[in-house]
């Protein structure tokens, strides 16, 4: 009899839509003349901005935006730009606002004086770098000098406000309850032919392996002035564990799964541990220009992430179950697979999309090791991953 545990992992992708543009000179002085604006707008779709609920993004971001990126000619277009959200008549309903002198007396004003800017449709590809939420400076309206929002860097400092920590589970209770998970990023590029790519967020073949394409996100229609839309992601991954079994005919008696534990390794680490807490974040990327199947992934943010200060374990227990048990006869399929983070309601859960999963810190070189029993019989073993070419990788990146 074959079983199988299946993970299922993604980037907690969080959308919704915004806009930006720049003039031709990218000079910092007032501008009436008839261009079409970059600004700011939400759309119509909402928004998760935190796993408990789900709601229109209102909570500001910092925006950086690139004509010609990658080019000789390169210009910045915005430098560091605040974002904030208006409500009101005077905004028609709700806008992103970019525009605005900064006021030493209202510390919710923008942190520095910022200018409109347009859109330069000689001047493709732009792309737009940006984090949630804008980050805060030392004091009233000084410069955000501890963060670093470029073309080639994004600088998280190594902060408590910025501690990152994986998650475990035991018996179906998440500890800790509540992960530290503070900043969201996005990397968007809209090419010359008006297609905007998600920077951050693979495709994936329908066997789960990577494609070497980004993500289409939407392309321009007859109004140029159509938001741009930025996608945020969490640094973080969510990590999902479920198990099932292709075998469709049982004997008459239960066959019963029990004491399930997922444990992690790292040995390709420096330490050879799993990394279990961080603080601060810091990619530098190349500065190439996005291509539809860019080399090795490298012109974004995630693939050359690394952690400032790190903690880590020779060996992370996710997943301990001890007290949980559950008929297999049941999990004959991937859609009615049983999963072992989250439940939905706290009791023992088996539905496909049940909400939950754990937060892990992505990392290369990982190590999975599973056991459970099933009646009086013990498994333990090291799950190997399956590649598109049909070999099988016993170490695999974790993101």
């Amino acid at each position: 009899m074959r079983f199988f545990l299946k993970i299922l992992s993604s980037v907690l992708a969080l959308s919704w839509l915004a806009s930006c543009s720049s003039d031709g000179t990218i000079t910092d002085i007032p501008d009436y003349e008839e261009h079409d604006p970059l600004t700011f707008s939400v759309g119509t779709s909402s928004t998760s901005v935190s796993r408990a609920a789900s709601h229109e993004l209102e909570q500001g971001f910092l925006v950086s935006t690139y004509k010609l990126y990658g080019e000789a000619s390169q210009q910045t277009v915005m430098d560091c730009y605040e974002a904030l959200y208006n409500i009101g008549p005077l905004y028609n309903g709700s806008k992103w606002n970019t525009v605005g002198n900064k006021d030493d007396d209202d510390p919710s004003s923008l942190y520095q004086t910022q200018y409109e800017r347009y859109w330069d449709l000689s001047a493709f590809p732009y792309r737009f770098h940006a984090i949630t939420p804008c980050p805060k400076q030392t004091t009233v309206n000084a410069l955000i000098t501890d963060f670093e929002l470029s073309d080639k860097e994004l600088k998280i400092p190594a902060i408590t406000a910025t501690k990152y920590e994986s998650q475990t589970a035991d018996d179906g209770v998440v500890t800790p309850a509540t992960v530290t998970d503070p900043y969201m990023i996005a990397q968007v590029e809209r090419d010359a032919n008006g297609v905007d790519w998600d920077l951050l967020q693979p495709q994936f073949e329908a066997d789960g392996t990577l494609k070497a394409t980004r993500t289409k996100i939407s392309e321009t229609t007859a109004n140029f002035t159509r938001a741009v839309p930025l996608r945020f992601h969490h640094i973080n991954s969510k990590v999902r564990f479920a198990i099932y079994t292709t075998v469709q005919h049982f004997p008459a008696e239960a066959l019963t799964i029990s004491n399930v534990k997922i444990s992690a390794k790292n040995p390709s680490t420096l330490q050879g541990k799993f990394i279990t807490y961080a603080w601060g974040f810091n990619s530098q990327i190349e500065g190439n220009r996005f291509t539809e199947t860019p080399l090795l992934f490298g012109d974004n943010f995630f693939d050359k992430g690394v952690y400032s200060v790190t903690d880590t374990e020779i060996e992370w227990l996710l997943i301990n179950n001890e007290s949980k048990t559950y008929d297999i006869k049941l999990t004959n399929e991937r859609s009615k697979a049983y999963f072992f983070d989250l439940p939905n309601t706290g009791a023992d859960a088996m539905a496909d999309g049940t909400p939950g999963g754990l937060l892990q810190i992505p990392q290369k070189g990982v190590e999975l090791y599973v056991e459970f029993d099933i009646n009086n019989e013990h498994y333990a073993f090291q799950l190997e991953i399956e590649k598109q070419d049909g070999t099988k990788q016993k170490q695999f990146d974790w993101r």
